[in-house]
């Protein structure tokens, strides 16, 4: 850490900056502005600084997003004043509602040019309201104030955004001109009270305790209530880090439960778990029960996406119904949980298996379960195998060749419940990314990039035309991988989802109103922002594509047409098929 400074700005943005990367922040997202110049360039001359550059805010604060999903580590989004702020909120939206820990970092006018009709200047003290966890407006740098005040600012908005109800906080940042660094300006010096921390790699305050540990009575009063218990369904529902996957994958095989694990658990694709049934959706679809009245639920991780398993769990009310999560928040949005552990999973679960509980054999209703699971597998296959190219096709197809070295981030609406309801369970286990906290389409392409990154992996993304359509702003954040990027593009003209839903009956305003037909086709998109284009048309054309994704040179997009009209009735037949293999066997 220098010493020397040509401004109380340019010190103060690099006290900030330094004291977040000690902090643990792994990624500065920047979208170019004058105000936030001080913040830019202390970014730019910090060596361990790791920063991407964007024009577009929304697009670099969804970018920031997909990073911490893959590293766990808290990112930073800097933009100037104005309009600029306003175009983070749908990021804060959905880091707010799923827990993901960003820092905004805003530039803003002086006091002096608030609320006096100065160019680019609104209120952004308190723009976010109860959607982030904190917010601090900072006055402007100068001789008269201690930067230590800002040093402990910056802590405390780090135990906000880490804590245990983590998500996004607000530093309003307010600098005076000169924005950039003059020849002419005299040296600032670090202040003596800043000496000791200059010298090593620690935040100025001891770091507050960012999770709430393991309760030992709690574990106790679990194994109590599970203990004796022949009949344990473990949930799996969105969870992001690795290890907690690895061990909810140990605690089913350890005890002999059943594992429903959701398309965002990790734990669906290339699933090595002994007690997985992969394709409870579908079961419970062709109206197979996965489950009896006489259970209780172990739920890890959120609330998984199947529509049809809430709606059965909901019928069912397990008398026993166990929600272990990180965040001490309400997540039960159908009223079934009876008890909450708040705790990491993966020590909830380590716990859990050094507990008493005796391991129960396997049940015969569990076998004849898993038996049916493995036909709606081999009918899928054979469907696809055989079959037209349609949307549960290009699921099967990615879940099944994917490279193994590469991340999968997939969009909300229908490509999310496609590859929940129809992905194979054969193929290579690889990290699975996806905007779940609201679920919306807006910054998917902006995210996957960022997913991408943080893995230090090839990326594959699965995406609906408008999805696509909503952020093309990001594409050229595609320069920002390392390996070339796959973009499966599954173009059916319009909503797709809205089929699916009772408001198709409305013959005579569907199209315009839901439907939306764009008309659209994309191979000049794709040359726009340089990408490779490809429109295959056939089930062996999208498996060359997708085995050839290691050696690809570029970036590719392939767009595959579907009929949004008959896209409702392929996925009804594929369920009627099914019914009948299993009704058969």
């Amino acid at each position: 850490m220098k010493s020397e400074f040509s401004s109380h700005n340019q010190m103060w943005a690099a006290l900030l900056v330094e004291e977040l990367i000690r902090g643990g922040v792994a990624l500065f997202a920047i979208s170019p502005g004058s105000r936030s110049t001080p913040l830019a360039l202390a970014v730019a001359e910090n060596e361990r600084a790791d920063s991407i550059v964007h024009f577009d805010e929304r697009g670099a604060s969804f970018c920031a997003l997909g990073h911490v999903r893959a590293t766990g580590k808290p990112a930073a989004v800097i933009c100037t004043s104005g309009t600029a702020v306003g175009n983070l909120y749908p990021a804060v939206l959905e880091a707010a509602y799923d827990y993901v820990p960003l820092i905004l970092l805003t530039a803003d006018r002086p006091p002096e040019l608030q609320d006096c009709g100065a160019n680019q200047t609104i209120d952004q003290g308190g723009l976010f309201g109860k959607h982030v966890r904190w917010h601090q407006s900072i006055d402007c740098p100068d001789a008269s104030r201690d930067p230590v005040e800002l040093l402990q600012t910056v802590d405390h908005a780090l135990n906000h955004a880490s804590g245990t109800n983590s998500g996004p906080v607000h530093l309003n940042l307010m600098f005076r001109e000169p924005l950039a660094p003059e020849e002419s300006s005299p040296v600032v010096n670090l202040p003596a009270s800043l000496t000791d921390w200059a010298s090593r790699n620690r935040t100025f305050s001891e770091p507050e305790q960012s999770h709430t540990p393991s309760d030992m009575i709690s574990i106790e009063k679990m194994v109590s209530q599970l203990s004796g218990e022949q009949n344990v369904i473990v949930v799996a529902g969105r969870m992001q880090i690795i290890e907690d996957q690895k061990a909810v994958r140990k605690l089913s095989d350890h005890f002999g439960w059943l594992l429903l694990p959701d398309i965002a658990s990790g734990l669906r694709l290339g699933s090595q778990s002994k007690t997985a049934i992969a394709n409870y959706d579908l079961l419970l679809a062709a109206g197979v029960n996965p489950v009896g009245p006489d259970i209780s639920i172990l739920h890890l991780g959120r609330t998984p996406l199947s529509k049809r398993l809430s709606a059965y769990l909901v019928q069912l009310h397990p008398k026993k119904y166990i929600k272990v999560q990180e965040f001490v928040q309400r997540d039960d949005p159908f009223g079934l949980v009876t008890d909450y552990l708040y705790s990491e999973v993966g020590r909830f679960c380590e716990e859990m298996m050094r507990s008493p509980i005796d391991r129960p054999s396997l049940p015969d209703d569990h076998s004849e379960l898993m038996n049916q699971n493995r036909i709606v597998s081999s009918t899928l296959n054979k469907s696809i195998q055989t079959g037209e190219l349609t949307e549960p096709a290009v699921a099967r197809l990615i879940s099944s060749y994917i490279p193994g070295d590469a991340c999968l981030f997939v969009a909300s609406s229908r490509p999310i419940r496609d590859m929940d309801s129809y992905a194979s369970s054969d193929g290579p286990e690889v990290p699975v990314g996806c905007n779940r906290g609201v679920s919306g389409i807006d910054g998917t392409i902006a995210s996957a990039v960022g997913f991408a990154r943080g893995y230090g992996r090839r990326l594959l993304l699965l995406i609906g035309d408008l999805a696509f359509l909503h952020d093309l702003n990001s594409l050229p954040l595609l320069r920002q991988l390392s390996l070339p990027a796959t973009i499966l593009l599954v173009n059916n003209d319009g909503g797709g989802i809205f089929s699916f839903l009772p408001v198709v009956s409305q013959a005579n305003h569907f199209e315009k109103f839901f439907g939306t037909p764009h008309g659209y086709e994309f191979e000049n998109c794709a040359r726009l922002f340089g990408l490779e284009h490809y429109r295959p048309k056939s089930v062996p054309e999208v498996r060359q594509l997708l085995e050839s994704t290691t050696s690809a040179t570029q970036h590719r997009l392939i767009e595959v047409k579907t009929d949004r009209n008959r896209n409702y009735q392929t996925h009804q037949q594929l369920i009627d098929t099914i019914r009948s293999r299993i009704q058969q066997a």
